[in-house]
């Protein structure tokens, strides 16, 4: 799954960034890839979500996430990232919403959740 591919090196790049045994160089330039990663997981995730739906996939937990308000403050920081605009202001309403980086975290682990019961259980297949 690309969300959780990109979710790793998300991971990865703030570990190095904040490991005080490495240059400022190389701290600094795991931060640019950090916030990189964020924004491609966070994309991959929208995408990932507008699939499901679409597919008219069934799962209580991951439905009752997507009820929230989280939802559309993380579409509106992707389209952010992606559309640009002049005085964007989306990225900043994200992260002033206090729940969305758990809500993302959550989303994801439940749709990782989801996908290995399937796999577990072969239940996806392709045409």
């Amino acid at each position: 799954m690309r969300a959780h591919i990109l979710y790793r090196h998300y991971e990865e790049q703030m570990e190095i960034s904040i490991k005080e045994e490495l240059d400022e160089k190389t701290k600094e330039f795991a931060k640019v890839r950090f916030w990189l990663y964020l924004d491609l997981w966070y994309w991959s995730l929208v995408v990932l979500i507008e699939v499901y739906k679409k597919m008219g996939i069934k799962d209580w937990v991951i439905n009752k996430l997507l009820k929230s308000k989280n939802l559309k403050l993380l579409i509106d920081y992707r389209n952010s990232i992606f559309h640009f605009h002049e005085d964007d202001n989306r990225q900043q309403k994200f992260y002033e919403e206090t729940s969305t980086v758990n809500w993302v975290r959550e989303t994801h682990s439940e749709f990782n959740r989801f996908f290995l019961e399937k796999i577990k259980n072969w239940e996806l297949q392709s045409d």
